[in-house]
């Protein structure tokens, strides 16, 4: 009895029409902080990060295999670079490395002492 809900729920929300898209949420370490825009690499563990951090101001970031994204609408007063963060994104993100988009929400999930 319980699977046969289950799958009536199923269907159900198949044929209903979702209105809402869902929020994208991103995490990353800052590498880059301009005017109201950040920009990061997307799950990047600290490892990499510190690896990255100095070697992306020599090359372009076409050469290396992680993903970038500006993150735009930002109050960057209160960012540095290699902060960890995350942020939810409005609509979708456009383009690749890097891929840009506008932020409706961001955090820090781990603030760079110096």
């Amino acid at each position: 009895m319980k699977f046969t809900d289950i799958a009536e729920y199923i269907i159900v929300q198949s044929e209903t029409e979702q209105t809402e898209n869902p929020e994208t949420v991103i995490q990353g370490y800052v590498l880059q902080v301009k005017e109201d825009t950040l920009l990061i690499g997307k799950d990047l563990n600290r490892m990499q990060y510190e690896w990255l951090k100095d070697e992306i101001k020599h090359t372009d970031l076409d050469a290396y295999a992680f993903t970038f994204i500006s993150l735009k609408g930002v109050k960057t007063d209160g960012y540095k670079i290699g902060d960890k963060i995350e942020a939810i994104v409005k609509g979708t993100i456009i383009g690749s490395n890097p891929g840009k988009a506008q932020v409706k929400d961001i955090r820090p999930l781990y603030i760079r002492n110096n």
